[in-house]
């Protein structure tokens, strides 16, 4: 995969312009959201269903881009020259810029810090290259964060402050137009596609999109970058990876950069024309102080019911199949693809189990963690090792298909799907991964049956699917006391 970070120039953060909310809304919106002790669990399943209602301007069947929406002109502003606000000009030192970003780099294990000021940038549309990119507006104040995963995959996130709102707005206005006025870029033998959508977030927001077609075919390459602005404030999320060739990845991508996003744009209303109130110091995140309300508890007591759902003992063949724990000593679970594994989870308590039989095999492992940013990050590392390899060629001449499905469990949750393929056609044999975090825990249960190959396979897969995510309630119910509201 070629690297388009090569490709950086100065960051400039300019798109569709929609109509604004009130400025008193939004102070309203950020005082209760930030109010709230978990932002993430608390917003990040609204931030996914407006990133699901308005899907990335991505079509299937290899046409290079869809129908975009023309650009709507910018809203004429009227100003009282009686009234003069008093825009933030410095970024808070409290504020939460890391928030969705995993702890760690993957490529050398350093911590993921902020840079603030910062001379990051999100590579613009067109690579900057001659007339396709407008120069970008001064900037008063800006911040980034800057993660490199174990492989290719990278994510950026930048905060731009302007001097005032109809400056960032113009700003914002501005790149949507360069995103509109440059569908494709080529060099060389490589022919780039930019696209964007619009979102609802913030008071004006936009996802735009590069992929690469070479040789005739799209590659996975994949990058995707999320504007959203509040007040006289941008901030662009960019995510870089692989699976630019499917529309599923995509869209699962933007998705999930909405949820991750959640925290730093409820806090972004700290730069609106009404301000939120000030923001706190960062929250104590120790174990155990509070009570069971917010996920307090660490410890997964001794009588959760991690076998619910299992068959028994006598229903297997006997000798070493049937059930294996509960034990705290179990072997982590482990999620690999195209040559990258998932890290084992660095939680503060772990509780694993099995049942298994001839071509019958079940895992189930529950991690808690001591804050939701190191829970909401295992998801993401579990998660991104299939998403990242669509598909993977097997020793034995087999190709491995992976797919992630979003469910509706707990406060996040998807379905990690391995088929098989052989000459073109499924092969006996599915894998399933459900993944679902409710507070600072996270459930992961696995099976694997020689399924997926019947006369109906989309529909033979879409029952297991269902089938694992119903197994499975009884224990969501029970990872309450790791809740936000406790049981």
């Amino acid at each position: 995969m070629s690297d388009p970070l090569e490709h950086l120039h100065r960051f400039d953060t300019e798109g569709l312009d929609v109509n604004p909310l009130p400025a008193s809304e939004v102070r309203r919106r950020g005082n209760r959201m930030r109010r709230r002790n978990n932002a993430l669990a608390a917003v990040g399943g609204l931030a996914a269903v407006a990133l699901i209602a308005v899907p990335l301007a991505i079509t299937a069947g290899g046409n290079d881009h869809a129908s975009l929406p023309p650009a709507n002109p910018a809203p004429s502003r009227t100003t009282d020259p009686a009234v003069t606000t008093a825009w933030v000009q410095e970024i808070p030192e409290s504020f939460p810029l890391t928030e969705g970003f995993p702890a760690t780099n993957g490529s050398d294990g350093s911590p993921v810090t902020v840079q603030h000021p910062t001379d990051l940038g999100v590579f613009p549309p067109c690579f900057g290259l001659g007339d396709k990119r407008s120069r970008p507006a001064p900037t008063v104040d800006k911040a980034g964060v800057d993660y490199r995963g174990e492989s290719e995959d990278q994510r950026q996130a930048v905060l731009a402050v302007y001097q005032d709102q109809d400056t960032a707005s113009s700003a914002l206005t501005q790149l949507e137009e360069d995103v509109a006025g440059c569908p494709r870029q080529s060099t060389g033998h490589k022919t780039y596609l930019f696209d964007a959508s619009p979102s609802d977030f913030g008071e004006q927001s936009f996802t735009w999109t590069m992929r690469l077609r070479q040789g005739g075919e799209l590659s996975s390459e994949l990058y995707v970058v999320q504007n959203v602005r509040v007040g006289n404030a941008i901030y662009a999320l960019s995510y870089y990876g692989a699976g630019g060739a499917n529309p599923e990845v995509i869209d699962h991508t933007a998705r999930l950069m909405g949820v991750n996003s959640a925290p730093v744009i409820s806090s972004m209303c700290v730069f609106a024309a009404e301000p939120c109130d000030p923001l706190p110091s960062a929250p104590a995140t120790s174990a155990t102080t509070g009570g069971t309300g917010g996920g307090a508890v660490s410890a997964i007591p001794d009588d959760f019911p991690i076998l619910a759902g299992y068959p028994d003992d006598s229903s297997s063949e006997g000798g070493t199949f049937g059930i294996s724990g509960p034990t705290r000593d179990g072997k982590d679970l482990a999620f690999q693809a195209c040559g990258a594994q998932a890290p084992a989870p660095d939680g503060a308590d772990q509780l694993n189990a099995g049942w298994t039989n001839p071509e019958d095999f079940r895992s189930r492992q529950l991690t808690t963690f001591d804050t939701l940013a190191e829970a909401d990050a295992y998801v993401d590392q579990v998660l991104q090792v299939y998403l990242d390899c669509p598909t993977e060629a097997t020793p034995d001449g087999y190709t491995s298909v992976h797919s992630v499905i979003d469910q509706g469990l707990g406060d996040r949750s998807a379905s990690a799907v391995v088929r098989y393929r052989l000459r073109g056609s499924f092969a006996p044999g599915l894998d399933i991964t459900t993944v679902v975090r409710v507070g600072r825990a996270v459930l992961l249960s696995t099976t694997y049956d020689e399924g997926g190959a019947g006369s109906h396979p989309e529909q033979e897969v879409a029952d297991a699917v269902a089938r694992d995510a119903d197994a499975v309630t009884t224990l969501i119910d029970a990872m309450c006391p790791w809740s936000e509201d406790g049981c």
